[in-house]
């Protein structure tokens, strides 16, 4: 099948939609109304034009469930951000704000950046604006496992010049 089939397209959703209608064991406690979902969602599936629109629309209801298990898979390489360059760091969420807690490999340490750096801008967008943007791509039971698995991702971009908005010591610098 090629996409954008939008008949396809549209099974898959009837597809999905019916296994967490039917099947889904805590479909009682999904936060929404799942018959809404279907509506909200069939739209935006229907006319999807590209392969890459059409997985991201299926990432974002995937994501409704909140479901850490669910996701599409095989497609996460389209989940934002993209790029297949990423910043030689770890990241992980404490207290709600994004922090380098490590270096993925020993060329990180040399990147600027310190463990501690809170990072509060990555290309001039503020890490606020950046989350409201990725969050509904990312399936999970709570959210913090969602910032878990955004942080994985967040430093991934475009090969080349990068600028990171940091906070170090109450001092805010750019790097």
């Amino acid at each position: 099948i090629k996409l954008p089939d939008p008949g396809f397209q549209i099974l898959a959703l009837y597809r999905f939609w019916n296994v967490i209608e039917y099947w889904f064991p805590y479909r009682d406690v999904v936060p929404e109304d799942w018959d809404k979902v279907l509506i909200d969602s069939l739209p935006k599936v229907a006319l999807a034009k590209t392969p890459e629109a059409y997985k991201l629309t299926m990432m974002e209801l995937i994501a409704r469930v909140h479901d850490t298990h669910a996701n599409l898979w095989s497609s996460l390489d389209v989940r934002p951000p993209v790029g297949t360059c990423q910043l030689p760091v770890n990241i992980r969420f404490i207290e709600g704000v994004p922090v380098v807690s490590s270096f993925a490999r020993q060329v990180g340490e040399t990147s600027g950046l310190q463990r501690g750096d809170v990072i509060t801008k990555l290309n001039g967008v503020s890490i606020a604006k950046l989350m409201d943007q990725w969050k509904p791509y990312y399936a999970a039971s709570n959210e913090s496992t969602r910032l878990r698995d955004i942080a994985r991702q967040m430093t991934r971009g475009d090969c080349g010049k990068t600028t990171i908005g940091i906070r170090r010591n109450n001092a805010v610098m750019e790097i």
